[in-house]
């Protein structure tokens, strides 16, 4: 149960970096930071990645089997 909530954290906490780096306009991932002025496919490409993680975390922490 533990680990159920742990991974619906992380997933909540991956989607409110995805839209706080929206509504900045800038988010880090690698070691990069991408803007979305100078570079906005690379943006949403970060912004897609955070968005679907974080739905993944979320979805395997309500609707997953661990531990059973």
């Amino acid at each position: 149960m533990l680990i159920k909530i742990i991974l619906i954290l992380l997933g909540i906490t991956l989607v409110g970096v995805a839209i706080n780096g929206i509504i900045k306009g800038k988010i880090f991932m690698k070691g990069l930071a991408a803007i979305k002025k100078d570079n906005p496919a690379q943006f949403w490409l970060c912004i897609i990645v955070y968005l679907a993680f974080g739905a993944m975390l979320f979805f395997f922490g309500l609707l997953g089997r661990i531990g059973k």
